[in-house]
C-alpha cells in the first residue's frame, strides 16, 4: 500500500492531505509529481509532497484515492526546500514555491540530457574564471558591456542557472548564448529541458526553482534590480 500526502493547487488553503496511489500509478509517481484528486467534491491539481505505507491522518480505507497522475513537477529537493523558503520569507503556504518550481504545462516525460563537454569557451572572462574558482563573489560590469563572457565563464564549470530580471533581454541572451555553441532552456516554456540536463537555465528570479540538479553556478544579472 502506498499513500501519498498531496497539497492541493488551490489559493489561500495552508493544509495537505493523504491519498492512497492506485496499484497502476506505484511505478510512475514520486515525490514533487502533479497529480489530480478530489477534494471536497471537486477535482483539483495538486503535488505529492510525501510518499509513505501509512497514513498519519485518517485509516487507510477512509482514504480517496489518486483520480490522476497529470505530469513531472518538481524536484524531490525543491519540495524540501519550500517549507525553509516559506519560513525565510514570511509566508505560511508552500504552494507559491511549488508553483515557481513546476513547469507552465503538462511534462509527461523528459528526454536525455544535452550538455556540451567540459572544458574552456573562447571568449569567456578570465576574471570571472578566478571569480568562481575562488568560491564565487560580485563581478561589475559596465550597463553598456555584452554580459556573455561572464556567463561563458560560468558555463565552463557545468550547467548554471542564469537570473536576468529584464524580460526582454532573455531572448537576445539565450541567442547569444546559442550561437556560442551551449543549450539554453528560457523557462517556463523549457521546463523540460532543464529537467532533462543543458548547459544554460535562463529566467527571471523563479529560475533558481528550475529542475537543474546539476547546476555547478548561478548567476545573478544586475543583482541591484528591485
Amino acid at each position: 500500500m502506498l499513500i501519498a500526502t498531496v497539497v492541493p493547487d488551490v489559493t489561500g488553503l495552508d493544509k495537505s492531505f493523504d491519498y492512497l496511489v492506485p496499484d497502476d500509478l506505484h511505478g510512475v509517481v514520486r515525490v514533487g509529481s502533479q497529480v489530480r484528486v478530489v477534494l471536497h467534491g471537486r477535482r483539483v491539481g495538486g503535488w505529492i509532497v510525501r510518499l509513505a505505507d501509512h497514513s498519519s491522518e485518517v485509516t487507510e480505507d477512509r482514504l480517496a484515492t489518486i483520480s490522476q497522475w497529470s505530469g513531472h513537477g518538481p524536484s524531490a529537493d525543491a519540495i524540501e526546500l519550500a517549507p525553509w523558503a516559506a519560513h525565510r520569507w514570511g509566508v505560511d503556504r508552500i504552494r507559491p514555491f511549488l508553483v515557481a518550481a513546476s513547469p507552465s504545462r503538462r511534462v509527461r516525460s523528459i528526454g536525455a540530457a544535452v550538455r556540451r563537454r567540459p572544458g574552456p569557451l573562447r571568449g569567456a572572462s578570465l576574471g570571472v574564471r578566478a571569480l568562481l574558482a575562488d568560491g564565487g563573489g560580485v563581478a561589475r560590469v559596465s550597463p553598456t558591456d555584452d554580459v556573455t563572457p561572464v556567463l561563458l565563464a560560468a558555463a565552463e564549470r557545468g550547467t548554471v542557472i542564469v537570473v536576468q530580471p529584464n524580460a526582454a533581454e532573455r531572448p537576445v541572451l539565450a541567442g547569444r548564448l546559442r550561437r556560442e555553441g551551449l543549450t539554453v532552456a528560457m523557462l517556463p516554456d523549457d521546463w523540460a529541458l532543464a529537467a532533462a540536463g543543458c548547459d544554460v537555465v535562463l529566467g527571471g528570479r523563479s529560475a533558481v526553482w528550475a529542475p537543474a540538479d546539476e547546476a555547478a553556478a548561478i548567476v545573478v544579472l544586475d543583482e541591484h534590480d528591485d
